[in-house]
């Protein structure tokens, strides 16, 4: 089995620390095994793209040294294919329409929908958005990085939106589908999205394919403990410290520091020893971490 991974950043603003390390991680990963690295960008959701934020992040990935292989996938080019997709699910009888408010699903505990409109009339021309209904069974995953896990999907993950009522297709579907047509074999992600893999597991199993393998990641979180994000504008990179930077996003995800004098070196030369020294095993399970003086490369 051939090798191919992939990043898949939203172009709501540029490229912070977090993402870079992110992208690290799936780079080496791919480039360890021999494999394909590809670059999905995410941008289904037209509200939250800030123009040329795409562009943005594709110079500082290869400010980094990280170079894709094939063209970049746009994922507002493709909502075509996900509206067949989603027909195909229709068929199954395992979906239907929710036209809940944001209000009332508000007081959902822990943002799991119970199936309220699950048996209300199919027929509404109110508003709505899609679900799928999720049944009442357990799923035993493994993660290359944070071991096993077990999900009860009615329960611990609820009945989800494929469609918003605005009429954009959920990240859910999106992924599902993008990771299927280019054939990804491995994903190397944020721990923010462990708790997405059951869905997409699910999802995978009603079209019928065959899953990916997963590796969750730390994330990068502030002197408060907070996820870097961009909606909470976090700073982007700044390109000069290139080097200095990548050695210490290279400590987390190798495990021990690199060489005095690592920081001098080039960030192709930099690249070249984090491919040899890479392995998944040398990643702390832990769930987030912080990168040394963080705010002085942004």
């Amino acid at each position: 089995m051939q090798y191919i991974g992939r990043f898949a950043p939203t172009p709501s603003g540029p490229l912070h620390v977090g993402s870079l390390l992110t992208a690290l991680a799936s780079y080496l990963d791919a480039r360890a095994h021999r494999g394909q690295w590809l670059v999905r960008i995410e941008d289904l959701d037209s509200g939250r793209v800030v123009p040329g934020a795409d562009t943005q992040i594709l110079n500082t990935l290869e400010r980094f040294g990280l170079y894709w292989d094939s063209s970049v996938l746009y994922q507002s080019h493709r909502s075509e294919l996900y509206a067949e997709h989603l027909s195909r699910l229709a068929k199954l009888s395992q979906l239907y329409p929710c036209t809940c408010s944001r209000k009332s699903l508000a007081a959902f505990e822990n943002d799991i929908y119970p199936g309220v409109c699950r048996l209300k009339s199919a027929a509404t021309t109110l508003p709505h958005a899609v679900r799928i209904v999720m049944p009442d069974r357990v799923v035993e995953l493994t993660d290359r990085i944070q071991g096993g896990r077990s999900y009860h999907l009615s329960q611990d993950v609820g009945d989800i939106i494929l469609r918003r009522k605005d009429g954009y297709f959920a990240y859910h579907l999106a992924v599902v589908i993008d990771d299927h047509e280019q054939q990804i074999t491995h994903v190397v992600r944020g721990c923010d999205l462990l708790g997405q893999t059951p869905i997409h597991w699910f999802l995978q199993e009603c079209f019928g394919w065959s899953h990916p393998i997963y590796a969750h990641i730390p994330i990068v979180v502030d002197d408060q403990g907070r996820k870097l994000s961009k909606s909470k504008r976090a700073a982007g990179l700044d390109c000069k410290g290139r080097s200095a930077l990548l050695c210490e996003l290279l400590k987390v995800l190798l495990g021990r520091p690199l060489a005095m004098g690592a920081e001098h070196c080039s960030v192709q030369e930099l690249m070249s020893v984090a491919v040899q020294q890479w392995s998944v095993n040398n990643i702390v399970k832990i769930q987030s971490v912080k990168v040394h003086k963080c705010a002085d490369f942004c």
